[in-house]
């Protein structure tokens, strides 16, 4: 039961895409016809201003044209309305409609319609009451007539008062009645069939409600009462369905919606033991094709799409009802709906010209697409190889074909492709784990959706049949047939990009198939081969491309590029096949530079992009084993190691392949070249850095924790300051060169801020808690020591990029980096006193007095030479910060240093600190007026004129 209740939920899902393709036919079908009523407005403005202007035009070259009457044209007399004179939609009187479609209605016969009915008075303006009364009123009318009749015949079967035969006669004439009087009022259009009331026809509802009454006395005399049999009940109504379908050619789409519905609703309404599959099928086919033809006839793209929804839910249906005698019949069933839509949407609609530029067409798109689906869940039972090829060959012959002689269905094929490699994989395959893994899933899987004993697919088809060379013959076989339809068809075929794509991701993805089935995802020297044979024949395909081809022909170069991408992705499949370890790291990041390789002989703008999205199994690759092989570090070199090769050989690759492409073209994607050229550099560089601090990559103790965190920040500054430095020597045009810069400056600040300044600074007790004394030791060398390495160079580093990005436009960035840079330095300068007077115990030891007294010499001294710097340089900066340490310092002194001095002590402090003010006051004074005389010499020169000759 869950099995039925699952293909049940498949053909609801039909259902639904039905409803869709309708509701996009309505709302296109909605906008043709607004475009007609404009044009007629515009035309009949157009004869307004002949009439106007008089008996005559002049024509461009002054010549008296040919007089023009303005006399109303009289319409020539009617003929009296017989049987071929049809009352349409619009209520206008027409004759036998004959077979077209929306597409082949003229520009002249709407002319000529318009000319013809000058006469006829303009369709009055349909207002509420207009609603209610005139068309509220028919529609509740219709069906109050029509529940009446149901009531009779209801009535008459209760009451007893004829017998099963005449009752069930009763309510048949009575619906017959209704419908004859809706064919009657239908030939008397002036009455029944006025303008602006198309929507409630008084023939159509009539006809409708004399069906409806038919049909429910049928259906209540079989299933309520029993009183006729299923086989005499289905030939009567399907009889009644599809008559309300050809009579809806007359009537209009009102009566073609309930005979549609009707129609595919007849099957569920008779009651019956077991499900003949033939019968259904059959009558599902011969409703199909009435209501294709209907639609057809009448140019409703709505009727059409709706029953393509409908044969794909019975497509469905019929899968749960089949059996193995059945097989055969779904199958010619699947076909017929095929057919019915090709024939219907497709040949009647589009001229078959390989060639023509044509807009793409969706809904047969996607109800071709659609009815396809039902192709990779008939299963053969009897475990026919052939059967199983016959069936991979539909879903890739037909679509190419299609799309291959109507350039509007150009991809029809991707449904289908998707289909036949999935079918390609449930193929009989060569027993192995993989394939034993792949039951257990199907299984387990079945288990939750068709119950203990119910499987996804049949068991059977994972029954071992096929030897490897038999699989591998058929895959070859399948992918020598798409690259060589791909390579015949492009010259004159306008889908050549498509079926390209097409061939080339069936070809990778069927080659995948057979690598997983038969190798079981181990290394594979006969697959690599496979793969480099894939790259060859790719290769081959694009390079005949590009001689082949015009170069004004549409899609020329995408074709190029999607066989050149079909290689690319062969080579790669084929090296990860074959290789492992580091060698598969390196070979996964060439194929980016490989890629910029070929672009040089083929600059198209397809490989461009391909070359950035090509990073992706590199990433994952790190992603996967960031350290490629862990154990192999623990012995190794700093800097030579298998983080140089995996790290360092595709940096190089993108370092080149960005190389190429700013030679190229500079954009979007050579951006993201350069980006991923600066982040493989970063990585490299600071992977080979904490490997060289420690080698497990582990970083337990302090020292290697700090001396790592400076590491990042000082990877993050140099690249920094080097993106920067080129992109001034570029001229600042590099966005990506200017961002990486930023970004990478940024990013290396923060991790000081969170690791120096915060986590891991020895002045902050809470900081080093987690480690012993004696593990927080800075080293013996006064200036040369961990101090010097985690605070000193970066301090150095951020402060030349302070200098370097002086007149940066972003200046957020430069007072962020002044700021770091200023942290960086206070911090090198008092820790490193601190380790002056404690040594090893600079985590723990209390301040002593002569060390509070150096922090202000020392701090006062670099205020003079900061000071003597902005005179100098005539920096105003420089200046403002070294007033503002000597304020510092200056109430460090009088607050902290003072307090714990007393007599001449404190005296001596006071005299030698006032002398030390005045003096930087004099000299500052001086240096003040020595530059604001240089600027007064200097304007005085610049106002000089020069004496004339």
């Amino acid at each position: 039961m869950d099995s039925v209740l699952f293909l049940i939920g498949l053909a609801c899902l039909a259902l639904v895409i039905g409803s869709i393709l309708g509701a996009i036919a309505y709302f296109s079908q909605g906008r043709l016809r607004a475009d007609i009523e404009k044009l007629k407005i515009e035309i009949k403005a157009l004869k307004s201003q002949i009439a106007d202007g008089g008996n005559t035009l002049t024509s461009p070259e002054g010549e008296e044209a040919k007089p023009v009457t303005t006399e109303k044209i009289e319409p020539p007399e009617e003929p009296e309305l017989s049987d071929a004179v049809a009352q349409d939609e619009e209520g206008e009187a027409t004759s036998e409609p004959e077979p077209a479609i929306a597409a082949r209605v003229s520009d002249d016969e709407t002319i000529s319609e318009d000319v013809e009915k000058e006469t006829v008075p303009q369709t009055p303006k349909i207002d509420t009451e207009s609603n209610i009364g005139g068309k509220l009123s028919i529609w509740v009318g219709g069906l109050t007539l029509a529940i009446g009749g149901l009531y009779l015949a209801k009535y008459s079967i209760e009451a007893g008062l004829l017998g099963p035969q005449a009752r069930v006669t009763l309510g048949f004439l009575f619906g017959l009645l209704v419908a004859a009087g809706g064919e009657w009022t239908r030939r008397r259009p002036d009455r029944f069939s006025l303008a602006g009331f198309e929507s409630a026809n008084i023939p159509a509802i009539l006809s409708g409600a004399g069906i409806f009454i038919m049909f429910g006395s049928i259906y209540a005399a079989h299933s309520l009462y029993g009183l006729i049999g299923p086989t005499t009940s289905f030939i009567i109504l399907a009889i009644l369905a599809l008559a309300s379908l050809l009579v809806s050619l007359l009537h209009g789409p009102v009566l073609a919606a309930l005979g549609l519905l009707a129609s595919y609703v007849v099957p569920f309404l008779i009651n019956s033991d077991s499900a003949n599959v033939p019968v259904l099928a059959s009558y599902v086919l011969l409703v199909s094709a009435a209501a294709m033809y209907v639609a057809w006839y009448r140019a409703w793209l709505w009727c059409a799409l709706t029953s393509v929804a409908a044969m794909l839910c019975y497509s469905f249906l019929l899968e749960i009802a089949e059996g193995d005698e059945n097989s055969i019949i779904v199958g010619i069933y699947i076909l017929g709906t095929l057919a019915l839509t090709y024939l219907s949407l497709v040949w009647s609609v589009h001229e078959r010209k390989p060639d023509a530029e044509m807009a793409i067409d969706w809904q047969p798109t996607i109800a071709l697409s659609a009815l396809f689906v039902p192709v990779l869940f008939h299963f053969s039972r009897d475990q026919s190889l052939a059967v199983h090829i016959i069936e991979l060959a539909l879903l890739l012959a037909l679509p190419l074909a299609a799309s291959y002689r109507y350039p509007a269905l150009r991809f029809v094929t991707i449904v289908p492709s998707i289909l036949a490699v999935l079918k390609f994989w449930t193929m009989f395959a060569p027993h192995n784990n993989t394939v034993e893994k792949w039951q257990t899933w199907a299984d387990q899987l079945g288990n939750q959706i068709a119950g203990p004993n119910g499987k996804l697919y049949p068991s059977e088809s994972f029954v071992p049949y096929l030897t490897d060379t038999t699989y591998m013959m058929v895959a070859t076989l399948t992918v020598l047939v798409l690259i060589g339809f791909a390579v015949l068809t492009a010259p004159k075929a306008r889908a050549r990009l498509v079926t390209a794509s097409v061939s080339t991701s069936v070809s990778l993805a069927i080659f995948i198939s057979c690598y997983i089935r038969i190798a079981e995802l181990e290394q594979s020297t006969q697959f690599a081969l496979v793969g480099l044979i894939l790259f060859a024949l790719f290769h081959l395909q694009a390079n005949y491309y590009h001689n082949k081809l015009d170069e004004k022909l549409p899609a020329r170069d995408a074709t190029i590029a999607v066989a050149l991408i079909g290689s690319l992705v062969s080579l790669a499949l084929a090296v990860s096949i074959y290789f492992s370890g580091v060698g598969l790291t390196i070979a996964l990041g060439l194929i980016t530079a490989a890629t910029m390789l070929t672009h040089m002989r083929y600059p198209l703008n397809g490989l461009r992009i391909f070359a950035v999205i090509a990073v992706a199994p590199y990433i994952v690759r790190l992603l996967w084993q960031p350290f490629i092989d862990k154990s192999a570090l623990l012995d190794a070199t700093p800097f030579f190691n298998i983080l140089t090769l995996g790290y360092g050989i595709p940096a190089l690759g993108f370092i080149f392949a960005s190389y190429i492409a700013t030679k190229h073209k500079d954009d979007l994607w050579t951006q993201g070249l350069q980006a991923l050229a600066i982040i493989s550099s970063v990585i490299t560089i600071t992977m080979l850095a904490l490997h060289a601090i420690d080698p497990s990559f582990s970083f337990n103790t302090y020292r290697s924790a700090i001396a790592a965190s400076a590491t990042l920040v000082m990877v993050g500054g140099a690249f920094s300051l080097g993106l920067t430095r080129i992109a001034k020597r570029k001229g600042g045009s590099s966005r990506i060169l200017r961002w990486a810069a930023e970004g990478l400056g940024i990013l290396g600040m923060l991790i000081g801020a969170l690791a120096l300044f915060i986590g891991l600074n020895p002045m902050l007790p809470m900081a080093t808690w987690e480690y012993s004394s004696t593990d927080v030791h800075m080293g013996e060398g006064l200036l040369f020591n961990l101090i010097g390495y985690a605070y000193a160079l970066p301090f150095i580093l951020f402060a030349l990029i302070v200098w370097q990005g002086r007149a940066s436009k972003s200046k957020y960035y430069q007072w962020t980096a002044l700021g770091f840079t200023a942290l960086l330095g206070f911090f090198w300068i008092n820790l490193t006193i601190r380790h002056a007077f404690h040594g090893v115990k600079i985590a723990s030891a209390p301040i002593l007095q002569a060390e509070n007294y150096t922090y202000s010499l020392v701090w006062l001294i670099i205020g003079i030479i900061v000071l003597f710097l902005g005179i100098r340089w005539r920096q105003q900066l420089l200046r403002k910060a070294s007033g503002l340490i000597i304020l510092a310092v200056v109430l460090k002194a009088f607050i902290i240093d003072m307090s714990h001095l007393e007599g001449v002590l404190r005296a001596i402090s006071f005299i030698g600190l006032g002398g030390t003010l005045m003096g930087i006051g004099f000299v500052y004074q001086r240096a003040l007026r020595g530059m604001f005389a240089t600027q007064e010499d200097d304007g005085d020169k610049q106002n000089v004129e020069t004496p004339s000759e």
